[in-house]
């Protein structure tokens, strides 16, 4: 990857008018100068990954995890998935898909050697499930264990690029989360 600042802030200010300028073309035509839900706070709302090839990445992580596209642009510069769980409205989350032609084919891990996506899936089945199909496809990094609170039952795969994510049950961060911050505690309603 280009280390070079002044490369870096083109490729970035490239990516900004990929995304932003289409978005804001769209609101314009549909007559909003604002999203009808605008934010009132900030939010945490999404992760950025470099893909060496956009298009295989949004076909492994729409095959390997409950995330799908939400959105999809492109410019002189590379091109750009958004993905995310389906039909999250409250607090919606977007693992943001980036591809610049200059890095194309150019592997560019970011998650390794321990640092991950966590998924937290309903059952230990839904693990062996994805660990199985993992094994398989040759992206099986962890076979499924057992690991002492917080962690609960995981297993680790990689994506085409390199990156971890973990897919875990019992590990509660839902849960526990939604409980903190959730209905029960007099916040915003939360979406499952």
């Amino acid at each position: 990857m280009d280390k070079n600042p002044v490369t870096l802030s083109v490729k970035v200010t490239g990516l900004f008018r990929a995304v932003f300028r289409p978005i804001d073309g769209r609101l314009r035509a549909l007559g909003m100068t604002h999203s009808p839900r605008a934010l009132t706070r900030p939010r945490w709302t999404h992760v950025a990954l470099p893909s060496y090839d956009v298009a295989r990445s949004l076909a492994w992580y729409e095959e390997f995890t409950p995330l799908v596209k939400v959105a999809e642009f492109a410019d002189d510069t590379g091109e750009t998935v958004w993905l995310s769980n389906d039909g999250q409205v409250v607090d919606p989350f977007v693992l943001v898909l980036v591809t610049f032609h200059a890095d194309r084919g150019k592997r560019q891990p970011q998650l390794a050697p321990f640092a991950h996506i966590g998924i937290e899936v309903p059952g230990r089945e839904d693990v062996d499930r994805v660990a199985a199909k993992a094994r398989d496809a040759g992206c099986l990094r962890m076979e499924p264990a057992d690991i002492p609170f917080p962690v609960g039952y995981v297993c680790m795969i990689t994506d085409p690029d390199g990156n971890n994510l973990e897919f875990s049950h019992g590990q509660q961060v839902f849960a526990r989360v939604r409980g903190l911050w959730g209905e029960e505690a007099g916040g915003e309603p939360c979406s499952a």
